[in-house]
Protein backbone atom coordinates (compact mmCIF):
# COMPACT_ATOMS: atom_id res chain seq x y z
CA UNK A 1 0.00 0.00 0.00
CA UNK A 2 2.54 2.88 1.21
CA UNK A 3 6.27 2.40 0.06
CA UNK A 4 9.00 4.22 -0.72
CA UNK A 5 10.54 2.45 -4.00
CA UNK A 6 12.93 3.55 -7.05
CA UNK A 7 11.90 3.18 -10.30
CA UNK A 8 14.23 3.97 -12.85
CA UNK A 9 16.18 6.13 -10.73
CA UNK A 10 13.62 7.86 -8.99
CA UNK A 11 12.19 7.71 -5.46
CA UNK A 12 8.63 7.51 -5.14
CA UNK A 13 7.21 8.35 -1.72
CA UNK A 14 4.20 6.76 -1.74
CA UNK A 15 2.39 3.98 -3.99
CA UNK A 16 -0.96 3.17 -3.50
CA UNK A 17 -1.12 0.18 -5.85
CA UNK A 18 -4.56 -1.11 -7.62
CA UNK A 19 -7.53 -2.83 -6.11
CA UNK A 20 -6.21 -0.37 -2.70
CA UNK A 21 -8.73 1.90 -1.74
CA UNK A 22 -7.98 4.72 1.10
CA UNK A 23 -9.22 8.13 2.31
CA UNK A 24 -8.58 10.85 4.30
CA UNK A 25 -5.99 13.55 3.18
CA UNK A 26 -2.48 12.86 1.76
CA UNK A 27 0.57 14.84 2.20
CA UNK A 28 4.46 13.62 0.94
CA UNK A 29 7.35 14.68 -0.14
CA UNK A 30 8.80 14.05 -3.72
CA UNK A 31 6.79 11.33 -5.46
CA UNK A 32 3.62 9.40 -5.09
CA UNK A 33 1.95 7.04 -7.83
CA UNK A 34 -2.08 5.89 -7.67
CA UNK A 35 -2.89 3.32 -9.51
CA UNK A 36 -6.10 2.76 -6.55
CA UNK A 37 -8.85 4.55 -5.61
CA UNK A 38 -8.08 7.41 -3.62
CA UNK A 39 -10.75 9.41 -2.26
CA UNK A 40 -9.72 13.06 -0.32
CA UNK A 41 -7.12 15.90 -0.68
CA UNK A 42 -3.42 15.29 -2.26
CA UNK A 43 -1.31 18.51 -0.92
CA UNK A 44 2.08 19.16 -1.46
CA UNK A 45 3.72 16.86 -3.34
CA UNK A 46 6.59 17.39 -5.49
CA UNK A 47 5.08 14.84 -8.50
CA UNK A 48 1.77 13.09 -8.51
CA UNK A 49 1.20 10.01 -11.03
CA UNK A 50 -2.51 8.67 -11.38
CA UNK A 51 -2.11 5.70 -13.49
CA UNK A 52 -4.73 4.38 -16.25
CA UNK A 53 -6.34 1.97 -13.06
CA UNK A 54 -5.98 5.21 -10.66
CA UNK A 55 -9.17 7.01 -9.28
CA UNK A 56 -8.96 10.19 -7.15
CA UNK A 57 -12.12 12.09 -5.94
CA UNK A 58 -10.73 15.28 -3.92
CA UNK A 59 -8.64 18.61 -4.89
CA UNK A 60 -5.04 17.87 -5.88
CA UNK A 61 -1.75 20.55 -5.33
CA UNK A 62 1.05 19.53 -6.23
CA UNK A 63 4.08 21.12 -8.40
CA UNK A 64 3.98 18.34 -11.27
CA UNK A 65 1.01 16.06 -12.03
CA UNK A 66 1.08 13.19 -14.81
CA UNK A 67 -2.45 11.95 -15.30
CA UNK A 68 -3.62 8.80 -17.33
CA UNK A 69 -6.68 7.92 -15.11
CA UNK A 70 -9.40 9.64 -13.27
CA UNK A 71 -9.91 12.39 -11.23
CA UNK A 72 -12.79 13.84 -9.94
CA UNK A 73 -12.08 17.78 -8.17
CA UNK A 74 -10.02 20.23 -8.97
CA UNK A 75 -6.26 20.74 -9.08
CA UNK A 76 -3.73 23.29 -8.51
CA UNK A 77 -0.22 22.00 -10.11
CA UNK A 78 2.71 24.88 -9.70
CA UNK A 79 4.45 23.91 -12.35
CA UNK A 80 2.24 21.67 -15.34
CA UNK A 81 0.04 19.33 -15.64
CA UNK A 82 0.43 16.35 -18.53
CA UNK A 83 -3.13 14.51 -19.26
CA UNK A 84 -2.61 11.50 -20.78
CA UNK A 85 -4.97 10.16 -23.72
CA UNK A 86 -6.59 7.44 -21.30
CA UNK A 87 -7.45 10.40 -18.64
CA UNK A 88 -10.35 11.67 -17.69
CA UNK A 89 -10.33 14.57 -15.40
CA UNK A 90 -13.61 16.49 -14.34
CA UNK A 91 -12.86 20.14 -12.55
CA UNK A 92 -10.67 23.05 -12.61
CA UNK A 93 -7.03 23.45 -13.24
CA UNK A 94 -5.09 25.80 -12.35
CA UNK A 95 -1.76 25.52 -13.82
CA UNK A 96 0.89 27.77 -16.28
CA UNK A 97 1.46 24.38 -18.29
CA UNK A 98 -0.80 22.39 -19.47
CA UNK A 99 -0.74 19.37 -21.74
CA UNK A 100 -3.66 17.46 -23.24
CA UNK A 101 -3.32 14.32 -25.30
CA UNK A 102 -5.10 13.52 -27.86
CA UNK A 103 -8.49 11.39 -26.83
CA UNK A 104 -8.23 12.51 -23.44
CA UNK A 105 -11.39 13.83 -21.66
CA UNK A 106 -11.36 17.45 -19.85
CA UNK A 107 -14.40 18.87 -18.24
CA UNK A 108 -13.89 22.22 -16.58
CA UNK A 109 -11.96 25.00 -16.89
CA UNK A 110 -8.16 26.14 -17.13
CA UNK A 111 -6.80 28.95 -15.36
CA UNK A 112 -3.11 30.14 -15.41
CA UNK A 113 -2.01 31.13 -12.24
CA UNK A 114 -0.90 35.17 -12.59
CA UNK A 115 2.17 35.69 -13.16
CA UNK A 116 4.86 37.24 -10.46
CA UNK A 117 6.58 40.39 -11.42
CA UNK A 118 9.57 38.29 -11.86
CA UNK A 119 8.50 36.57 -14.49
CA UNK A 120 7.86 39.49 -16.93
CA UNK A 121 9.92 39.78 -19.84
CA UNK A 122 9.75 35.52 -19.97
CA UNK A 123 7.50 33.80 -22.06
CA UNK A 124 4.54 32.42 -21.07
CA UNK A 125 4.52 28.34 -21.57
CA UNK A 126 1.29 26.99 -22.05
CA UNK A 127 0.60 24.08 -24.82
CA UNK A 128 -3.09 23.55 -25.22
CA UNK A 129 -4.35 20.91 -26.95
CA UNK A 130 -8.29 19.88 -27.39
CA UNK A 131 -10.01 17.60 -28.90
CA UNK A 132 -13.88 17.82 -29.20
CA UNK A 133 -15.58 14.81 -27.52
CA UNK A 134 -18.93 14.29 -29.47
Amino acid sequence: MFKKKKTAGKQIDVFICEGVEMSGDLSYGTSAVVDGVFQGNILNGRQLTVGTKGHITGDIQVGHLIIAGQVNGNINAEKRVDIKETAQIFGDIDTPELHIAEGAVFSGKHRRPRRSPRDIGSPLRSELVYKTIP
